[in-house]
């Protein structure tokens, strides 16, 4: 199981990506660690999917299997697959470097075709550049030797079916991924009362913004939402979930450069945000003014983290605006 692995396995994992293998100690020779060169594909197994860490899930071909009812005609070629996989690997490998010279030849000229055509496809969509380099390796290879190799398939419908194969992992890559994993738990500490609105957060509807050490504005076409984040507040409700105060400023700083790389992320501006007293309430104090009592609610200014909120909701689905409504139970009442 992919959720259970030990951090250091998945660090392996991710290694192997990279041709780098397992580092061990030279007992036999001068007593250096040597590290196990992989040259080869590598196949993993398992029933959930390897998000627990999206830079493993971005290294991988995802290819999922759900389907568990077959025709007869898809068991019977399932029972050939089985017949030629009974035979081994050997014979397939032999027939394949059988064409060495074709391939070194013409592979790289062909995956730049190939990787012309798939971005050309993808022109308007935003795909993770790993996921996409990573499915176009087996599009150019396959193109390459596919007038020598004997297959039921073509190059067209493999094309077409690496064309799905990246949306589905794509869009579980940035469901899953570390800045999707923020925002859903802002979402949540929100719903629960515990990131407030004008001291954890602010959205502001502005025309033009210009962040902290920027020379020029950014302009839009009409009024857009601006999110507002005071991070040393929303820092103190994530870092609350861990004890370990070591690891909480390692996850943080991960976040934190995630979340500044990001599209939708506009820059630092300073913004006026609410102090917070140990129960959840504003600070404030009554002052007397002219005979009248005056609350003054205590605020401080810090840089805020600043983010386009459109881009957000729609990549996201966050939603931090609240309003007020009457209850439906008060509104039952008042008919009857």
């Amino acid at each position: 199981m992919y959720s259970d692995l030990d951090i250091r396995k998945i660090a392996y994992l991710k290694g192997l990506w990279g041709g780098g293998g397992q580092t061990k100690k030279n007992t036999g020779t001068d007593g250096m660690a040597a590290q196990t060169i992989v040259s080869t594909g590598v196949v993993l197994c398992g029933q959930d999917k390897p998000t627990q860490d999206m830079a493993l899930y971005t290294r991988v071909l995802f290819l999922a299997f759900s389907k568990t009812s077959f025709s007869p005609k898809e068991k019977s070629h399932y029972e050939d697959l089985v017949a030629l996989c009974n035979l081994g690997l050997t014979h397939l490998t032999i027939e394949i470097l059988n064409h060495r010279e074709l391939f070194e030849k013409n592979f790289s000229d062909t995956y730049s075709i190939v990787k012309h055509e798939l971005a050309a496809k993808m022109e308007d969509e935003t795909i993770h550049d790993r996921i996409f380099g990573n499915w176009v390796i087996p599009l150019a290879t396959f193109r390459t030797l596919e007038t020598v190799l004997d297959v039921p398939f073509s190059y067209t419908g493999l094309f077409d079916t690496a064309v799905k194969g990246i949306r589905v992992q794509n869009e579980l890559a940035q469901e899953s991924s570390e800045v999707a994993d923020f925002w859903n738990m802002l979402q949540g500490f929100q719903t629960m009362g515990k990131c407030v609105e004008k001291a954890h957060y602010r959205i502001r509807y502005l025309k033009s913004f210009r962040p902290l050490a920027a020379k020029e504005e950014i302009e839009f076409m009409e009024a857009r939402p601006i999110l507002y984040l005071n991070m040393a507040a929303v820092a103190s409700l994530f870092n609350s979930r861990n004890q370990n105060a070591t690891a909480n400023r390692s996850n943080w700083s991960t976040i934190m450069s995630y979340l500044k790389s990001h599209p939708s992320f506009l820059g630092l501006k300073q913004d006026r945000f609410t102090i917070l007293l140990p129960n959840g309430l504003p600070d404030y104090t009554i002052e007397v003014s002219g005979g009248q009592q005056l609350k003054k609610v205590k605020v401080n200014r810090p840089k805020a983290l600043c983010f386009d909120y459109l881009q957000l909701k729609d990549m996201f689905g966050l939603d931090l605006e609240t309003e007020m409504v009457q209850d439906e139970m008060d509104l039952a009442n008042e008919v009857s």
